[in-house]
């Protein structure tokens, strides 16, 4: 039999595949203090910023928590997902960096020269960065420690205040619900993540009872203003105060459709316009013209929600101060019945403080079933501010219906029942003429 060729030493073979596909030279580079992984890849040098490889850095911390590569790799493809960004050059050139489920594409201007690394390849290129202790500064490390110490300083939920916990989740659904623990109100999981994404908290973990959690959170002293943001950002807040047993209560209570009621009258521009839709996404309001609509014109105009909101805080306030107040009696234990504009609170008065009253409202004991409200507002809410407008009031307001499948608004009730009331004309018919030959037939 013919002998098989020697095969190539392995110094031969690796100079040849290195010759064929040499890997690129990989460093860190301080531009802004931030962290840049930058390759020199086919004699360009791309860099991949660092906020984008946080996450990365994060499956990498204590030396590869996860020792398959290939999984890493997978990783960070989910991580990126479909998209793409501009991109600037570390030389000061610019370009858009494409990224899918194949790995980086990076598009150079003006020549529009591409440069691809597989996703493979980009996690051997940070998998050396982290290895070699070149990714983390020596600031980004003592960050890392303290984000450690915090997460080991976060208090555990036992069983008990777990159960408490999603007993409220369960009560409180599309809610942020913030517990107090340790000083701090804390938001575990797709809260923590909300809450974070609007205050720019911290974004820790934990591992508890409810599973492997992100928590953040704020001190207890700052619920009242760290509430409105995201009350302001489109949410339901409840915040759960510690109680001296141990249990919990309600702190505070706000509610998305409360932030600026729909069908609130604001004066603008010397004119009345109604609240008609919110946009938390947008920060916009769209208001209807109240007196164009009693003239059957419904025209509407968008406006910044802040400035509206403002706006609306303004005229409550006004409203509230031209009443002459009455004066009320009440002690802990009186059963109560609250009208606010936008519900009615009833129950028994469990708490008076100097700016604040709690009304137990459940009928099963628990003490987180109640709400604190502002003094000020529980007794305006007690002496019925706004009163009961009458039948024929009411019937010179605005009335909106639905008719022919549409959503129609009348400047008064007499309009609506005119409209209703209205028989569609018949269609005029067609020119015939009956003969005795041809009964019937149209002409």
């Amino acid at each position: 039999m013919p002998s098989s060729p020697p095969k190539p030493s392995k110094s031969k073979r690796l100079t040849k595949r290195r010759a064929k596909n040499r890997p690129p030279l990989l460093f860190c580079r301080r531009l802004k203090s931030k962290t840049n992984c930058v390759i020199i890849y086919k004699k360009r040098r791309v860099s991949i910023p660092d906020t984008e490889l946080q996450y990365y850095c994060f499956l990498f911390c204590k030396y590869c928590t996860q020792p398959d590569r290939s999984l890493r790799a997978k990783a960070l493809a989910k991580e990126y997902g479909i998209g793409g960004h501009s991109h600037d050059f570390l030389d000061g050139s610019r370009g858009f960096v494409n990224h899918d489920w194949k790995g980086l594409e990076f598009d150079h201007y003006p020549d529009h020269q591409k440069i691809t690394l597989k996703w493979a390849q980009v996690e051997k290129y940070i998998d050396l960065m982290i290895q070699s202790d070149r990714y983390l500064t020596d600031e980004e490390k003592e960050q890392r420690t303290a984000r450690q110490e915090a997460e080991r300083q976060l208090p555990m939920l036992d069983v008990t205040v777990a159960a408490e916990y999603t007993a409220l989740k369960e009560q409180y659904p599309n809610t942020l619900v913030g517990f107090e623990l340790n000083g701090n109100y804390l938001f575990y999981d797709k809260d923590a993540v909300a809450v974070e994404r609007i205050l720019r908290t911290n974004l820790l973990s934990q591992e508890n009872v409810l599973g492997k959690v992100k928590v953040t959170g704020f001190p207890s002293e700052q619920w009242a203003a760290e509430s409105k943001k995201l009350w302001a950002a489109g949410n339901n807040v409840y915040l759960a105060g510690l109680s001296e047993d141990g249990s919990h209560h309600q702190t505070k209570y706000l509610r998305e459709a409360d932030y600026l009621p729909i069908g609130s009258i604001i004066k603008l521009d010397g004119q009345d316009f109604r609240v008609e839709h919110v946009n938390f996404t947008f920060k916009s309001v769209s208001l209807q013209d109240m007196e164009l609509t009693k003239n059957r014109l419904p025209i509407f105009r968008n406006e910044h929600l802040p400035h509206i909101r403002e706006l609306y805080e303004e005229q409550q306030a006004a409203a509230i101060d031209l009443v002459p107040e009455k004066e009320v009696s009440y002690k802990v234990g009186d059963e109560v019945v609250v009208d606010l504009p936008t519900r009615t609170i009833e129950g028994t008065v469990g708490y008076i403080g100097d700016t604040d009253v709690r009304i137990d409202t459940s009928a099963h004991g628990q003490s987180w079933d109640n709400e604190v409200i502002n003094k000020r507002q529980f007794e305006d809410g007690l002496r019925q501010v706004e009163a009961q407008l009458s039948d024929e009031k009411l019937d010179e307001l605005p009335i909106s219906t639905v008719m022919d499948g549409k959503v129609q608004t009348f400047p008064d009730a007499a309009a609506l029942d005119e409209a209703l009331n209205t028989e569609s004309a018949p269609e005029p018919a067609g020119n015939f003429h009956i003969t005795d030959d041809h009964l019937g037939v149209l002409f």
